[in-house]
C-alpha cells in the first residue's frame, strides 16, 4: 500500500503548510538563520533526485537518500533507548518489508513521488538492478499490470529506478526533461532549495496542488461543523474564512530531518502578490521589533508553555487586528480594549509555570506572568479596568462580580493594583433556560485555568519599562519574579535550552513558542484526576523532557516556519502510539528514556551535573548522519 501511504503523507503535510499560516510570523526580508553545511556528495543526490520528476510536476515527495535518512533514524532510535523498534531490522529492512521488496532494490538511493498535472500520483522505487527488480517483486497481473504493495500499477525500468503508477498512460508518456528542480527553485526560492537539501525528507506542492488540498480539508472541516452539533462549545476561528484565506497561498514546501537530538521540520510557502494573504503578510522588516528576545522578561523557571508575540514586526495592532478578523476571531474573541490600544501595544510575552499549589487550588495560570510592551502602560492597564468592570451582570446562568482595588499593598513598599472576577450560579427562576450543563463546565474550566478562587491577580505598571505586567494569582513572589525578569534579571530569553535551540528556529521571529510536553501531562493527569479520577489513563512522560520549541516569521511574500520535537519527547509520542496499537498495553518507559529526557530541563537550562545542553552540531562528510534541524 505504498503509493496510498505516500499519498496519505503528502496531503499531511500540505495540511501542516496551512496550518503555519494561521499564526504568522516576521520581517519583510527573507530569513537567514543557518541550514546546515551539506556535503557535496548529498546535494549531487538531491539534484539527481530532482531530476527524475517531469518539469511539470505539481508536488513532490522525496528521500534523496535512503542511506543517510536511515542512518540518521537509527541514531534517533538509539538515543531514545527503544531497542524493541528495531526488532524486524534496520529502518531501511523495515520498509523493504513494508514494500514487499528483496532483490534488486538500491538502499543507498533516492526514492520519489509526484503528482502529474492531471493529478496523476507516480512513484519512483530505487533499485541497482531495475530488470531484476521488476522480476523479483512485481507480480504480473491482468492487462498489463502488475502487483506492487498489494496494488496494482503499472511498472517501466528506468536507469537506477523502477516507475509505477497506476496510470499506464503516465508510466508511458514519462519523461522528465529538464526536472523539478526550477519549478522548486522558482516557487520557493533559494532559501527553499536550500533548506530541502539538508534535509533528509521534503515535500513541496505548487498553487495547484494546494488549491486541490484546501478544498479537500475544506470538506472535511465542513464535516466537522455539521458534527460539532449545537451542544457543542463555540470555536473563535472560522473555518470558512481561513480556506479563503489560504486561497492566496502560491506555494509550500516542508522538509523533515532526523538527528539523535530530535526531529526537525521546517515549512515555507509564498503568497500570491495580489492576494489578501499576502497583504496581511506584509510586515514591516522587524524595524521596531526583534531585537529583543521574543520571551526576555519573562521569568526563568521550568513551565508549561511560553510564547512571545512580536506585534510591531507585524506590521502593528491594526494588521494583527485585519488578521484576527480575517480568520473569524471576532466579537467575544477580540475585546474592546485591544482595538483601542493596538496602536500602543508593541509585543506581548506569556508564560505558565507549574505551581506549589497543584491544578486543583491555584489552577494552571496559578504561577503565570504575562508581561505586554506597550507605549503607555497606564492607559493599557485603565483600559484593562474599565473592560473587567464591564463585565458586572447575569449571564449565561452565572452572576459575574469584577472587583478593582488600586495601589494595594503587595510586599514592603511593592503596591500593585490587585483584580478579581468572581461567578456564582444563579438560581433557576433568574437563570430561566440556560443550559445547567454547560454552566457547570464553565464553572469547572474556569476552577481548572484560575483555580479555586477564579480570575483574580495582580496587574504592575512599569513605565520605565515600557510594560504592563499581568498576573493571575496574587502571590508576591509570583509579581516579584515578574518584576525582577522585566527589569533585566534572568529571564526565559537567558535560558541554556532554549539559547542552544533558537538557531536551528528562525532569524528574528515574530512568533515563537515552547511547549514543555512533561510538565503538560504531569498538568493533564492533575485535570484528569479533578474531573473523575482518570489520571491514570494518561501516559506518563519525564517532567524535565527538553520542550519542543517553534518559531515562525513572514514578509515579502514568503512565510518560514521551524519545529524542533526533542529525543525525549519523540520517544514518548512512540510510545503513546504503542500504547494505541496495543490496545492501551504499552507498558512503562524505559528507564534508559528517562535518562535520555531528563538532558536537559525546560526552562531550568542545565544537564545533569550543570552543564547546559548540547546545541546541534552540523555534521561534516557524508556518511555521517545528515545536520540536526
Amino acid at each position: 500500500m505504498m503509493i496510498h501511504h505516500i499519498r496519505r503523507s503528502m496531503c499531511a503535510w500540505l495540511a501542516l503548510c496551512g496550518a503555519a499560516l494561521a499564526a504568522p510570523s516576521a520581517g519583510a526580508e527573507a530569513a537567514v538563520h543557518p541550514v546546515p553545511a551539506v556535503p557535496a556528495a548529498r546535494a549531487d543526490r538531491f539534484a539527481d533526485t530532482l531530476a527524475i520528476v517531469p518539469a511539470d510536476a505539481i508536488s513532490v515527495v522525496a528521500i534523496p537518500s535512503l542511506g543517510v535518512a536511515g542512518a540518521d533514524i537509527e541514531q534517533l532510535i538509539d538515543r531514545m533507548g527503544r531497542a524493541e523498534t528495531v526488532v524486524g531490522g534496520k529502518p531501511i529492512e523495515q520498509l523493504k518489508g513494508l514494500l514487499g521488496v528483496t532483490a534488486g532494490f538500491d538502499e543507498t538511493g533516492s526514492m520519489v513521488a509526484w503528482h502529474t498535472r492531471d493529478r496523476t500520483l507516480c512513484l519512483a522505487v530505487p533499485s541497482s538492478d531495475p530488470a531484476a527488480f521488476v522480476a523479483a517483486n512485481l507480480k504480473p497481473g491482468p492487462d498489463g499490470t502488475v502487483t506492487f504493495a498489494g496494488r496494482a500499477v503499472h511498472a517501466r525500468a528506468l536507469a537506477a529506478h523502477v516507475l509505477m503508477s497506476e496510470s499506464k498512460a503516465a508510466v508511458d508518456a514519462y519523461a522528465p526533461g529538464a526536472g523539478v528542480m526550477a519549478a522548486i527553485a522558482g516557487a520557493s526560492g533559494e532559501r527553499g532549495i536550500a533548506v530541502a537539501r539538508a534535509a533528509d525528507m521534503f515535500a513541496w506542492a505548487s498553487s495547484e496542488a494546494l488549491a486541490d488540498a484546501l478544498a479537500q480539508a475544506s470538506q472535511q472541516a465542513a464535516g466537522v461543523v455539521a458534527a460539532r452539533g449545537e451542544g457543542m462549545p463555540a470555536v473563535p476561528v472560522d473555518s470558512a474564512r481561513v480556506q479563503a484565506l489560504m486561497q492566496g497561498l502560491s506555494s509550500g514546501l516542508v522538509a523533515i530531518d532526523f538527528d539523535p537530538l530530535g526531529i526537525g521540520v521546517r515549512a515555507i510557502a509564498t503568497t500570491k502578490p495580489d492576494s489578501t494573504l499576502a497583504t496581511l503578510m506584509a510586515g514591516n522588516g522587524g524595524a521596531d521589533g526583534a531585537a529583543t528576545p521574543s520571551l526576555a522578561g519573562l521569568p526563568k523557571a521550568n513551565f508549561y508553555v511560553a510564547a512571545g508575540v512580536d506585534i510591531r514586526a507585524m506590521g502593528g495592532g491594526e494588521r494583527f487586528l485585519e488578521l484576527a478578523r480575517a480568520v473569524g476571531v471576532e466579537g467575544d474573541f477580540l475585546p474592546e480594549w485591544i482595538a483601542s490600544q493596538k496602536d500602543a501595544i508593541r509585543a506581548v510575552r506569556i508564560a505558565a509555570y507549574p505551581s506549589r499549589l497543584g491544578i486543583v487550588a491555584g489552577g494552571v495560570l496559578n504561577d503565570s506572568a504575562c508581561i505586554i510592551e506597550c507605549d503607555d502602560p497606564v492607559a493599557l492597564r485603565d483600559a484593562l479596568r474599565t473592560a473587567l468592570m464591564g463585565t458586572e451582570g447575569k449571564r449565561d446562568g452565572l452572576r459575574y462580580m469584577p472587583g478593582w482595588e488600586s495601589d494595594r499593598k503587595v510586599k514592603d513598599e511593592l503596591l500593585a493594583d490587585g483584580f478579581e472576577l468572581k461567578t456564582e450560579p444563579l438560581g433557576p427562576r433568574e437563570a430561566g433556560d440556560a443550559d445547567a450543563g454547560a454552566m457547570a463546565m464553565r464553572q469547572l474550566g474556569t476552577q481548572a485555568i484560575f483555580g479555586s478562587r477564579g480570575m483574580h491577580g495582580f496587574m504592575k505598571a512599569i513605565p520605565a519599562r515600557k510594560a504592563l505586567i499581568v498576573t493571575f494569582s496574587q502571590r508576591p513572589d509570583v509579581l516579584t519574579r515578574a518584576i525582577a525578569a522585566v527589569e533585566g534579571g534572568a529571564s526565559l530569553g537567558d535560558d541554556v535550552v532554549i539559547k542552544a535551540m533558537d538557531p536551528w528556529l528562525v532569524e528574528r521571529p515574530q512568533v515563537v513558542g515552547y511547549l514543555a510536553l512533561g510538565q503538560v501531562v504531569r498538568a493533564a493527569r492533575q485535570l484528569a484526576e479533578m474531573f473523575g479520577g482518570a489520571g491514570d489513563m494518561i501516559p506518563e512522560i519525564p517532567a524535565r523532557t527538553e520542550p519542543i520549541g517553534g518559531a515562525m516569521r513572514f514578509g515579502g511574500g514568503t512565510i518560514e516556519m521551524a519545529t524542533i520535537v526533542p529525543t525525549g519527547t519523540v520517544a514518548f509520542l512512540y510510545d503513546n502510539a504503542r500504547r494505541s496499537a496495543l490496545g492501551g498495553l504499552g507498558g512503562a518507559a524505559p528507564a534508559a528514556a528517562e535518562g535520555a529526557a531528563d538532558s536537559a530541563a525546560p526552562g531550568g537550562g542545565a544537564a545533569p551535573g550543570g552543564e547546559p545542553a548540547p546545541a546541534p552540531q552540523p555534521k561534516a562528510a557524508e556518511p555521517a548522519p545528515s545536520a540536526a534541524p
